[in-house]
């Protein structure tokens, strides 16, 4: 298996769903990637939602833990993920219909550490507002040392934005820290710091969605 998604959950009732058929729905072939759902504490109806798509799809996955917090859900995922790279997917946003140039790209740049890409950002009725993780500093389309890319302008932001190894996280440890804020920026450095190889590209397969309480 090639890819991971992993998608952590808490009180995501009126999410999840369009979150897991944006997945359902796009051209990759669904035996080359698994969901794994992993249940926060959930204390709406999310965690029965979510359970109805295992039931119905082999490549869906769910697990459950006390409410310990999105690093703990995002390390509890990432340690049991089957595939080759894991992507970390928000429950109350969507990933684009089209995946297969991302799939695509993983698998042609297979070995390499990290895979960068952009965010759409786009509201609930979804007309797009914007993108972000562009890294506009860095040399798009080669493959570059980590530690070049952060010297070279690198700026961190979402892990949204990062499909990633598995064995590289494994290999140097590199889990999300627990208690504290901006998560995705202290972890993305480290990640960039271990990698031999990292790839910037153009393609911007995750949506962002602005909601309300976002």
């Amino acid at each position: 298996m090639k890819l991971s998604i992993i998608i952590p959950m808490y009180n995501a009732e009126k999410y999840i769903a369009d979150c897991l058929d944006s997945i359902l729905k796009s051209d990759v072939p669904k035996g080359e990637y698994e969901v794994i759902i992993v249940n926060d504490g959930s204390k709406d109806k999310g965690p029965e939602i979510a359970q109805v798509y295992v039931s119905k799809h082999e490549n869906f996955r769910y697990l459950t833990q006390e409410n310990q917090g999105q690093s703990v859900a995002r390390n509890y995922g990432i340690r049991e993920a089957r595939g080759e790279y894991v992507w970390c997917v928000d429950a109350d946003d969507k990933l684009d219909s089209s995946l297969l140039p991302l799939y695509s790209l993983i698998e042609k740049l297979s070995g390499t550490d990290i895979i960068a890409f952009q965010l759409k950002q786009i509201t609930e009725e979804g007309k797009i507002i914007g993108y972000e993780c562009g890294q506009p500093s860095v040399t798009h389309n080669v493959i570059m040392k980590g530690r070049d890319s952060v010297l070279s302008g690198y700026t961190p932001s979402s892990v949204c934005a990062l499909v990633v190894r598995k064995q590289h996280i494994m290999e140097h440890n590199l889990y999300f820290k627990i208690g504290i804020t901006q998560q995705d920026v202290e972890l993305s450095y480290r990640l960039f710091a271990y990698a031999d190889s990292v790839y910037f590209s153009e393609l911007r397969p995750y949506l962002y969605i602005h909601h309300k309480n976002s």
